[in-house]
């Protein structure tokens, strides 16, 4: 079994090659005028922007967060906020009608609840809670403490694209 540690590093890995490999492809000696066309089509049909509820990441990324698929990495140190701070984002996009899936490595859906009407108690009432979704799958604690899943970074690939095909609309999804 992997631990959290490598799987984590995986997705990290990964993601990080997904974002290189889509540079080089973009890596091309183009004339600016080449690129009008898409210019002005951007500034007729501008990408349609979520609030993240926090005004001050709303405009770093020019007006909330894309729904076009941008691959966004939030780090910082361990026990800093990190995952309430994706939930309370994920929460605010949400509460605007666009689903959710939410996977965590380290906590249970149940947890993930918890968390939830922690930032909002009524949660469980007003519906937000039926446009988050997880992904179920088994995590235990180590006699050392460390955790681990019987997940791979295959299995969670697999897993995502079956649940798109599950959902109406596309959700933006958080991996934790």
């Amino acid at each position: 079994m992997k631990t959290l540690e490598t799987m984590k590093n995986e997705i990290e890995a990964k993601a990080t090659e997904a974002v290189i490999h889509e540079d080089e492809q973009n890596n091309k000696l183009v004339p600016l005028s080449a690129r009008l066309a898409d210019y002005y089509e951007m500034k007729r049909n501008p990408p349609k922007k979520l609030s993240t509820g926090f005004s001050t990441l709303d405009e770093i990324l020019g007006g909330g967060l894309e729904e076009s698929g941008r691959l966004l990495i939030l780090g910082a140190k361990t026990h800093v906020g990190k995952t309430q701070y994706c939930l309370n984002i994920a929460y605010s996009i949400a509460k605007q009608g666009k689903p959710i899936i939410y996977f965590s490595l380290e906590m249970s859906a149940a947890e993930i609840i918890d968390r939830i009407i922690s930032i909002d108690p009524q949660a469980a009432e007003n519906g937000v809670l039926d446009r988050f979704f997880c992904i179920e799958r088994e995590v235990k604690r180590a006699e050392d403490g460390r955790l681990w899943s019987n997940s791979t970074i295959e299995a969670l690939e697999e897993q995502i694209e079956s649940s798109l095909k599950e959902l109406a609309e596309k959700p933006i999804i958080f991996v934790d």
